[in-house]
């Protein structure tokens, strides 16, 4: 019940800020108390159209990664701090052949990042995970609340607070 109010309350704010994009939304999903969470930057053009993160070119990289490792996806816990695709437009500014202008990926803005970071936390507190591995350093300062890059704690083990 707290995780459907957290997702309406978001999507009210997302359609005051941001209207037309509040269905554009991806959530986090897996299972309470997982041993793991993964924590992305921001979904993908495959993602913000099925709704659910990891799902294109780097979801097929983490099912083969998660299944090397022995873990099944419906194990874990998978979420991004930004909840929206961050897009900018092509550069031709050209039209695509669905009518509408050719958008690409980008890195999320640092506005973005904060707008989202509360609901980020708000979110690994309801779920509780036994760990959190973010994958990019977009998610581990997101997490950190810190300027720590993945080259600075890789292979390091920091507690959580």
């Amino acid at each position: 019940m707290e995780e459907q109010k957290e997702r309406e309350a978001l999507k009210a704010l997302i359609a005051g800020v941001m209207p037309g994009r509040e269905n554009a939304l991806v959530f986090g999903e897996g299972p309470q108390n997982p041993k793991l969470m993964l924590i992305g930057e921001a979904p993908g053009e495959q993602e913000s159209l099925q709704g659910r993160p990891f799902v294109g070119k780097a979801g097929k990289n983490l099912d083969h990664f998660l299944e090397l490792a022995g873990l099944a996806r419906e194990e874990i816990y998978i979420s991004n701090v930004v909840k929206i695709r961050p897009t900018k437009t092509g550069s031709t500014g050209r039209l695509s052949n669905q009518g509408f202008s050719a958008r690409s990926n980008r890195p999320p803005t640092k506005e973005e990042i904060a707008f989202f970071r509360p609901w980020l936390m708000a979110e690994i507190a309801r779920v509780n995970p036994g760990v959190i591995a973010t994958l990019g350093n977009v998610p581990l300062q997101a997490v950190t609340d810190s300027r720590l890059t993945i080259g600075e704690a890789h292979g390091k083990l920091m507690a959580g607070g």
